[in-house]
């Protein structure tokens, strides 16, 4: 108990008066000394009382910001108070991992001012610091993202539409020959084998519990690809890529709690349906919406799956996604196209859409899913027919009307917004080496 901790033998003569002065004496004397070790023990409760309240406001504010179960159990240990220095080496040891993805966790973290390096390369002694006092202690700031963790989970995105439509372009010119399923089979299948090489995941083994939350990712993508390359062929482009967005702005729309919130949501609306060609003669196929609906709803699984898939280790969870997505289109690709999806010239065009529709996009996405909360990036992925409109444009000679340059200016409007809005505040930054 804090208060028999503190007790220290009363003063000398206590008990031992003669007299009624010398009794009072005595009796305020152990007053005094009964109080200081009150005023002890509150003080010893309030100071453990403050640092149980301030680590848990730290994990309440590190909920918009998801974390793998290293990363976590890592920050778990700085606020117990790591004795010492905390070197990758040590993390790497502690978290039982790679030195490699030892460094990547702390990179990751100190992206996102969850960490921070000491002076010159020097680690620092490994606790939470606040910034406001100075002083050892675990403290939660109400401070903003910094930049770099803002703007590049946002570069990211745009660079993987860019690429993806640029890899959409090549894989039109592949339908007459082997088939929208062919050509969903060779994009995937050909991401699946250069995410492999790359990420190599085989050098950590996974949970059953991590297992499972990769399966559901893989199959959801690859139910995304094969629904929405179906559906192209039936469909134009534009009006298929603003169906599908039902997907992600339906995640938007559920994670959403304030007036603004819809505001900035129904902008994006207004701004997809004006890149529908109203103007067109012909009925949409019936079909064709069907599988772009189909689409969006695996596209929503995308999202929500992904995010849990990238709480393990980005690289391993996208490599073993990719592969499980390749395992369930292969079969409907090789109905459809039979070995001639095996021919050196498809084989070297299929290469082309899978690195540029697939493996990069996809690592570009994965990069931002673990760095955005799901209203923040299915607002921003409603830039991707901006981004499809402005590549038809320069790829294909698609001239733009002004309607549709308001389109796209609702589109961007909406994703900054949303974006600017969104902002939650992180926790406080932990001194460490890398």
């Amino acid at each position: 108990m804090a208060m028999a901790a503190s007790a220290v033998p009363p003063p000398t003569g206590l008990g031992r008066s003669r007299g009624d002065e010398t009794a009072l004496y005595h009796l305020s004397t152990q007053l005094a000394w009964f109080l200081g070790i009150l005023d002890r023990a509150i003080a010893d409760a309030e100071t453990t009382l403050t640092a149980v309240l301030r680590k848990e406001r730290f994990w309440r504010a590190l909920e918009a910001q998801p974390v793998n179960p290293r990363q976590r159990m890592m920050l778990g240990r700085l606020l117990d108070g790591f004795e010492g220095k905390l070197t990758t080496s040590k993390w790497a040891q502690i978290a039982k991992c790679s030195h490699d993805t030892a460094l990547r966790d702390i990179e990751e973290l100190s992206a996102r001012g969850l960490l921070m390096r000491g002076p010159a390369g020097d680690a620092a002694p490994a606790t939470v610091w606040s910034s406001r006092t100075s002083e050892r202690s675990v403290s939660v700031t109400n401070t903003k993202p910094s930049l770099g963790a803002t703007v590049l989970p946002v570069a990211a995105l745009v660079t993987g539409m860019v690429s993806l439509q640029y890899g959409a372009t090549i894989a039109k010119n592949l339908f007459p020959v082997v088939g929208a399923a062919g050509t969903s089979a060779l994009r995937v299948g050909f991401s699946a084998l250069i995410l492999m090489a790359v990420w190599r995941p085989w050098r950590r083994s996974l949970l059953r519990r991590e297992a499972g939350w990769i399966a559901l990712y893989g199959v959801t993508l690859g139910l995304m690809n094969l629904l929405f390359y179906l559906s192209i062929a039936r469909l134009p482009l534009g009006p298929a890529v603003a169906i599908e967005f039902a997907g992600p702005l339906s995640i938007a729309l559920i994670a959403s709690r304030r007036r603004t919130d819809f505001l900035w949501i129904g902008v994006a609306v207004v701004g997809l349906g004006l890149l529908l060609p109203v103007a067109s003669t012909s009925a949409l196929d019936p079909l064709g919406i069907l599988l772009a609906l189909g689409a969006a709803l695996a596209w929503a699984l995308y999202i929500l799956f992904g995010q849990r898939a990238g709480r393990i280790d980005g690289g391993q969870a996208v490599s073993l996604g990719m592969l499980t997505a390749a395992l369930v289109v292969a079969p409907f690709g090789f109905a459809e196209a039979g070995l001639g999806l095996l021919a050196p010239e498809i084989l070297v065009a299929g290469l082309t859409v899978a690195l540029m529709s697939s493996a990069l996009p996809y690592s570009l996405e994965m990069f931002a899913l673990r760095r955005l909360d799901r209203k923040s990036f299915g607002v921003l992925m409603s830039l991707e027919p901006a981004v499809a409109a402005c590549a038809g444009f320069a790829l294909l000679g698609e001239r733009l009307g002004p309607v549709q340059w308001l389109a796209i200016g609702l589109v961007i409007a909406a994703s900054a917004g949303i974006t600017a809005t969104s902002r939650r505040p992180v926790p406080e930054a932990a001194l460490i080496e890398g």
